[in-house]
Formats: C-alpha cells, sequence, structure tokens
C-alpha cells in the first residue's frame, strides 16, 4: 500500500466528508486518521499489477466452468450410446477452448 493523497490537521467536518468520499467512495482508497492528518491509502502498481492477474484468473476459471456445464449434455448422449455426430463434434469443440484457457492460466503463473 502506498500513501495516494494527505489531509492535513485542523480541517473542517466539511473538508473531512468532502476527502473520505473523493479517497474513499470514488477511489476506493482507504482511509486512516493519524494524530496529523486524514491518510487515503492505495494499492501500488504492483499490487494493482496482482489483483488484476487474480481477476484475469478467475474469470478464466469460471469460464472452464461455463465449458463443463455445455459438455454435460453431450457427454450424457454420450455414455447411453445415442450421440450424434453434433454431439462429438461440441464436445470436440468445447475441448478445444478449454485447452486455450488451460494455456492462458498456465501463461499469468497458476
Amino acid at each position: 500500500m502506498e500513501l495516494k493523497a494527505t489531509l492535513n490537521k485542523p480541517y473542517t467536518k466539511e473538508q473531512r466528508i468532502d476527502f473520505i468520499v473523493t479517497q474513499n467512495h470514488n477511489n476506493g482508497y482507504e482511509i486512516k486518521e493519524t494524530d496529523a492528518a486524514l491518510e487515503a491509502w492505495g494499492m501500488d502498481s504492483s499490487e494493482m499489477e496482482k489483483e488484476a492477474k487474480k481477476r484475469r484468473i478467475a474469470q478464466l476459471k469460471a469460464q472452464l466452468n461455463g465449458y463443463d456445464l455445455q459438455s454435460i449434455r453431450p457427454l450424457r448422449a454420450k455414455e447411453a450410446g445415442v450421440a450424434t455426430q453434433e454431439d462429438l463434434d461440441k464436445l470436440a469443440e468445447l475441448e478445444e477452448q478449454v485447452e486455450l484457457v488451460r494455456e492462458q492460466i498456465k501463461q499469468l503463473g497458476e
């Protein structure tokens, strides 16, 4: 975390509220009060990069879950011995997509 903004004491009630609204509600910074000031703390660039990477990995994993759900019906048909070529093509297509997503996750380092 790094210091993003400071409101030094003394300040008015209105200045305090404006600072908190701007820095916390609008910018998402954590507000800390010290003896001398109000401070707004936020992530530095490396922390933001790590968070963005985590969000992207979570998105990709959700995408994998979606592919799993899409494969249920054609897999059920295959298991029952009534799969059509369309079912088999769908499974092959989904597997190709899964492999691409897995590679993206691997490249992100997980």
